[in-house]
């Protein structure tokens, strides 16, 4: 069953960024973009999510933790965009997934889960496969114009980082809760708090730039961009419920890498690099041996 999982959540995420891609492509020049941008996303996560799967009124407890998580989630979007606005995008991505080390760590100390000798080497094999496979095109082009990366961006990214593992972390916590239950109404949840915090935010964030106006194609995209995203984080809290979180997010965000990395360069018809051969055959090994017991 998990193998299922581990099919189609990356396939999501491929699908996902590979849609954000192209349909938002210029479109996030500033946090207000982002901002923008994600508040329509947020929206249609959260009626793609009621609409399908919420059959119940959910407890005062997942409501508090879908809470808690939106508002990380937004911190995190913001805080993802100027990491990118600022400094190098491939670093910045590689830094980023390293988050997963926090929702590890936390199930090693509090869900006694065990670290033996092939997890090890997957997440060494992970940490190559990570650092390998993002595309370094848009810093080469920042070279040439002369862009220098300020030091705030450090600050950025390791925020990013932070955040992005403690989101991993809540993921986790419910689904080991006794809430547990109600996975379709915290994640449409999450997304209806994110939606309304976006809007909120927007106004005060946006101040006097001129901002794009969102098309036909635009809405679309965030239409199917949301659905996917709603539908993979309610997969992964399911998912979190039975597979431990040492085989599961290396092998997620490896995998997911490796869809991405491959649908890029199908999409843009551009062959991979050796260096991104070889960060492959590090992700597909690192999910086979993370996962032996």
């Amino acid at each position: 069953m998990k193998w299922l999982f581990f099919t189609v959540l990356p396939l999501l995420a491929m699908f996902k960024v590979t849609l954000q891609g192209y349909f938002t492509k210029g479109k996030l020049k500033t946090v207000a973009d982002s901002i923008k941008l994600n508040g329509f996303m947020f929206m249609f996560s959260a009626l793609a999510l009621i609409a399908l799967t919420v059959r119940q009124i959910p407890s005062l407890e997942t409501v508090i933790f879908a809470l808690i998580l939106s508002v990380i989630t937004i911190a995190f979007q913001c805080l993802y965009v100027l990491a990118f606005k600022t400094g190098a995008v491939s670093l910045s991505t590689t830094i980023s997934n390293f988050g997963l080390v926090i929702p590890i760590i936390f199930s090693t100390i509090f869900y006694q889960e065990t670290i033996n000798a092939y997890k090890i080497i997957g997440f060494v094999l992970f940490a190559v496969a990570i650092i390998l496979m993002p595309s370094n095109k848009q810093d080469k082009e920042k070279s040439k114009l002369g862009i220098k990366t300020p030091k705030i961006w450090f600050v950025f990214i390791i925020s990013a980082a932070i955040f992005s593992g403690v989101i991993s972390t809540i993921h986790q916590v419910f689904s080991k809760s006794a809430i547990s239950g109600e996975k379709a109404e915290f994640t449409a949840l999450t997304y209806v708090f994110a939606t309304i915090l976006s809007f909120i935010l927007f106004p005060i964030v946006k101040g006097k730039q001129p901002l794009y106006k969102n098309d036909k194609k635009t809405i679309l995209g965030l239409v199917l961009i949301g659905i996917a995203l709603g539908v993979y984080n309610l997969l992964a809290v399911i998912a979190l419920t039975f597979i431990p979180a040492g085989e599961y997010f290396p092998t997620i965000s490896g995998l997911s890498t490796l869809a991405t990395v491959l649908a890029a360069s199908i999409t843009f018809k551009e062959l991979p690099s050796i260096k991104q051969f070889i960060g492959i055959a590090a992700a597909i090994g690192a999910a086979i041996i993370v996962n032996i017991s």
